[in-house]
C-alpha cells in the first residue's frame, strides 16, 4: 500500500527540486512516430539525497509522489522538505 506526498510545485523547484520528462515504457513507442507515446509521457522526480528517481504527478500548484514510508522515497524526501520549509501533506 502507498502513501501519496503532496507539496508545493513553486517551493520545491525554487529550493532545487529536480523534475525530468519520461517515458512509462518505451515499448509503447512506434517505429513510425511517437503517436502511441504520447500517453505514456511521464514526469519523473529526482528524490533528493537519494539515487533514484520516482514518477511524479506534476501540478501548476502541487507535485504528488507515491511515498511508502518503509520504502527508499519517504525519508529522503521529507527530510529535504523539512530542511527547505515547505509544508507537505500525506494521504
Amino acid at each position: 500500500m502507498g502513501l501519496d506526498v503532496s507539496f508545493s510545485t513553486k517551493l520545491a523547484l525554487q529550493a532545487g527540486l529536480k523534475i525530468t520528462i519520461g517515458y512509462n515504457d518505451w515499448s509503447e513507442l512506434r517505429e513510425d512516430g511517437y503517436d502511441d507515446a504520447k500517453d505514456s509521457l511521464c514526469y519523473e522526480m529526482a528524490v533528493p539525497n537519494a539515487d533514484h528517481f520516482v514518477d511524479a504527478d506534476v501540478m501548476l500548484e502541487n507535485i504528488v509522489v507515491r511515498a511508502n514510508k518503509w520504502g527508499n522515497t519517504y525519508a529522503p524526501l521529507t527530510e529535504w522538505l523539512k530542511d527547505n520549509n515547505i509544508p507537505w501533506s500525506e494521504f
